[in-house]
């Protein structure tokens, strides 16, 4: 890391479990409904886009919240039908 970066931005980042807030039970019947590594990609893809995109809203970053989890597993479904499969 930068030598000049501040402590207080750059912190390291959470295991899986607790970047997607896994304890909520909610949260982890959406993530458990996640089938294939390609899923998972476009998953991820679609949650680091809602959780940039409200980073200054959250107190804690990296930590999604329940709405994060379920608005990027509903992009990432509907991306996932939209695309051919392609073997």
């Amino acid at each position: 890391m930068n030598k000049n970066t501040s402590a207080t931005r750059c912190k390291l980042l959470p295991d899986f479990k607790v970047l997607v807030n896994y304890q909520n039970e909610q949260v982890a019947d959406i993530i458990n409904e996640i089938s294939t590594p390609r899923a998972l990609h476009f998953f991820m893809i679609e949650l680091i886009r809602e959780m940039n995109s409200c980073v200054n809203d959250v107190r804690q970053p990296f930590i999604a919240t329940y709405e994060n989890v379920k608005v990027a597993s509903k992009k990432s479904t509907e991306y996932l039908y939209k695309r051919p499969n392609v073997n």
